[in-house]
């Protein structure tokens, strides 16, 4: 039950990254990967979170999507600055310790390209 909640929201949330090109896309905090049903194939995917028992959970579920899975911790992030074109954020201001920090290095992280706006779920650059 848990797993199906939030998942329209999510679906939404994700539909606004756009569906073409090649964009390089981190999934922050990716959990169980609830996400990796709703995402296009033609993007190249970094999946970070701290848990490496997540991480087994997402792999389940990559199918044939570009993803990296990465275990480590999301304050620094462990990337070079700006190499992301969007970055999702579901869910994880809420267990960060550091809300502020974290916003501050997701910051970093973007490219620079025309914003869209995807509210309280995900953030893009």
């Amino acid at each position: 039950m848990l797993a199906t909640a939030g998942t329209s929201v999510r679906a939404a949330s994700l539909r606004q990254i756009p569906n073409k090109g090649n964009l390089n896309i981190l999934i922050d905090g990716i959990g169980t990967g609830l996400d990796l049903p709703h995402l296009s194939l033609c993007h190249y995917y970094i999946g970070l979170d701290l848990a490496t028992a997540m991480l087994s959970r997402a792999k389940l579920r990559i199918g044939n999507l570009r993803l990296k899975l990465v275990q480590g911790d999301c304050i620094p992030l462990p990337f070079a600055q700006e190499c992301f074109d969007h970055v999702v954020l579901h869910l994880i201001l809420a267990i960060v310790p550091n809300p502020i920090a974290f916003t501050r290095s997701r910051t970093r992280s973007e490219t620079g390209r025309k914003r869209t706006d995807t509210r309280q779920v995900s953030q893009t650059r």
